[in-house]
This record gives C-alpha cells, structure tokens and sequence, in this order.
C-alpha cells in the first residue's frame, strides 16, 4: 500500500482545522506513534491531541474526525483504483474464454475436428497480446 504524502496531509489538515504548520507536525508525530486506529487508540490521540496541542476535547474531536475523513478518503481512493483495475482482468479473462469459446466453434465448424493444443495455445496467445496490447495503449493514452 502507497504511504501517505506527509505534505499533503499536513496541508490538507492546515485547510481544514486552521491548525498552524508547527500543530500539524505535532498531529502528525501523534498519528505515527499511534497507527492503528480503535476506540483506545482513538482516546489516546485525543488525550494527546488536548496536552501537546493546548485544546479543549471538542477542538480535539474535530481535529481527529478531519484526519478520519482525510484517511477514509485515501482508503476509498486506493479501493476504486483496485477496483478498476480488478474489472480490467476480468474483463481480459472473460474476452480471453470467449475467443477460447468462438475458435472452438469455428475449428469444429470448419474442420469437425477439434485440435484442443491449437484451441489452448491460440487463447493463452489471444490473452498475452489482449493484455499487452490494452497496457500499452493505457500508456500512451495516459501521458496525453
């Protein structure tokens, strides 16, 4: 999983908490001793939110529930990024059975015979240049 961009989450808490760059850094030291993220955990940033920070438990609350949204929102992005990626493989797999499907139907119709190594090594090459061929083409479509 990709680490979080420290500048950007530092920015992105400035924006929405009006903490100074000095708070952020103390928010983000909080965070990095305190990974994981559970009702004792949440406690205990809040408790460390209120003493390194000088704040009031509400102030404290709405600090952590920025960073909780700022998380869930890299968790959602990261989860539609597989996502995509996850419907390109199978859509790769199921083009893949259906050439598999169609030259086995054409050799039978043709030849009433089915040759099963032509019908597995055809498909295994039908898949390798579907998927390198779309890969490349996301390439370059991607750089304009």
């Amino acid at each position: 999983m990709k680490k979080i961009n420290k500048k950007r989450f530092i920015s992105e808490l400035q924006d929405n908490t009006n903490l100074s760059y000095d708070e952020c850094l103390i928010v983000n030291d909080i965070l990095e001793n305190n990974l994981i993220f559970n009702k004792k955990k949440k406690d205990k940033v809040i408790n460390e939110l209120i003493l390194k920070l000088n704040i009031n438990n509400d102030r404290a609350n709405e600090i952590y529930d920025v960073i909780m949204q700022f998380f869930l929102s890299k968790i959602k992005e990261k989860f539609d990024e597989e996502m995509i990626c996850m419907k390109n493989w199978v859509k790769y797999l199921v083009s893949t059975v259906v050439f598999g499907l169609i030259y086995i139907v054409v050799e039978y119709l043709f030849y009433k015979n089915i040759d099963w190594k032509m019908v597995i090594v055809a498909t295994i090459l039908y898949g390798v240049f579907n998927i390198g061929i779309s890969k490349i083409i996301n390439k370059t479509t991607k750089k304009k």
